[in-house]
């Protein structure tokens, strides 16, 4: 049985295939299955050479559309990069106002760090601003946690019946999983391809149940909608549609006094998401960013061709969202040579670092001043003048139930520097 037979030839698996093909006994003797959920030219030419001539082929899915019908699709171009984390976490909300019992959201990141960092963001910010405030138990999954932990993570989100869970991950969810009853699968930032897509949003919508998929672009990522996803039935949302109907059902779980949160008006809290996203957002350590900006940068501009943008367009896009929706006062300094190796061109208006223009409805200033850990550790202050705190380990996953304990409260808390008294 070959499974996920995509995967193998895009892992480079072909000729390991083929090895073991002709040390098999061939057909009829030998009785060969391939299972994928996308059917590429390569995998129909392994098919071919792998199972009998007369093979049969089944297909689960319309012609029309490689996803489950049962599965509705949106997709939102966000206005500028300041929408990012509100959007996502009103989305959250969605979810769970919409399946008050049972909320199971996946969410998709493009790299290990943006997945690190974003689970650290949600986990935090979800305490006071979603419907299930702390009772919202998060999990996360990446190629740097070690295969225990993964394990431990994918079975404890897997077994999950509370009523509200987020599997934060990377595409090492994509395909070969499955979580039953997922109701919503959310995507941030283009996925490597089509195909991949479809994987992911497969995670919903399993077993004949309805399921829901999200993917969320950031302004200069349209072009993989137009260019890419022409075959997918996605349905725009817009961030201010998405806005209307989260408050709309607050409105109605208002009207039965069922929030959650110490009984606070859930229209309450949703009209505050923006402050409490800012006042985050002044933890955050400032290298933690830059990583991710980096990690950003080597995924992104290997798709150029995919999302057709020059290559410029994509780093200042980055370094924008830095500021719009990580809350730096401005972009992290990229050395020119690194750029040059990626093959970006050198800037004419201004050094590579330097402050871009903001999108258009974003601002670029901070109110409140940034502090980041390396003052305590360099013996020194930031520009702010406010002495650093303590930067967070990683390793700890707070709704994995056999890390509860583990060590000291810091270990929760990666990516941030303590809030001043």
């Amino acid at each position: 049985m070959l499974d996920e037979g995509d995967t193998l030839l895009d892992m480079g698996f072909r000729e390991d295939i083929e090895a073991i093909v002709k040390m098999m006994p061939p057909t009829p003797e030998r009785q060969t299955f391939m299972f994928s959920a996308t059917v590429s030219k390569a995998i129909q030419q392994i098919a071919r050479e792998v199972l009998d001539q007369n093979h049969v082929f089944i297909n689960c899915v319309t012609e029309d559309s490689p996803v489950h019908a049962h599965v509705h699709q949106y997709h939102t171009v966000l206005p500028s990069p300041g929408d990012q984390l509100p959007h996502i976490l009103r989305l959250l909300a969605h979810d769970q106002l919409t399946n008050p019992k049972l909320s199971k959201t996946v969410i998709f990141f493009p790299t290990t760090k943006m997945t690190q960092l974003f689970h650290t963001l949600l986990r935090e910010a979800s305490k006071t601003t979603l419907p299930a405030g702390r009772n919202t138990r998060f999990y996360e999954l990446h190629s740097k946690r070690s295969q225990d932990q993964r394990t431990r993570a994918s079975n404890a989100f897997r077994a999950d019946d509370t009523r509200a869970s987020v599997l934060v991950t990377s595409d090492v969810s994509a395909r070969g999983v499955d979580y039953p009853g997922v109701t919503r699968v959310i995507q941030i930032g283009m996925p490597p391809t089509a195909d991949v897509y479809v994987h992911r949003v497969g995670r919903t919508g399993r077993a004949g149940t309805e399921g829901r998929g999200d993917l969320v672009l950031l302004p200069w990522e349209t072009g993989f909608v137009t260019w890419q996803m022409n075959s997918i039935p996605l349905k725009t949302l817009t961030v201010d549609e998405l806005t209307a109907q989260v408050d709309e059902l607050a409105t109605e779980v208002d009207k039965h006094n069922t929030h959650t949160q110490a009984q606070r008006p859930y229209l309450t809290t949703l009209k505050s998401i923006d402050k409490q996203i800012q006042e985050l957002l002044v933890m955050v350590d400032g290298d933690a960013i830059k990583e991710t900006l980096i990690s950003g940068l080597g995924y992104y501009l290997g798709k150029v061709s995919e999302l057709r943008v020059q290559r410029q367009v994509i780093v200042e896009g980055l370094k924008k969202w830095t500021v719009g929706a990580l809350g730096l006062s401005e972009p992290p300094h990229i050395p020119e040579a690194y750029l040059a190796r990626l093959g970006v061109p050198r800037a004419k208006d201004h050094r590579f670092g330097s402050r871009p223009a903001p999108y258009p409805g974003s601002s670029m200033k901070r109110t409140t001043p940034r502090w980041t850990d390396r003052g305590n550790e360099r013996g020194r202050n930031d520009r702010s003048g406010r002495p650093g705190g303590r930067r967070f380990s990683e390793g700890f996953d707070e709704g994995d139930p056999q890390d509860r304990d583990r060590d000291s409260y810091r270990k929760r808390t990666r990516h941030f520097a303590n809030r001043r008294a």
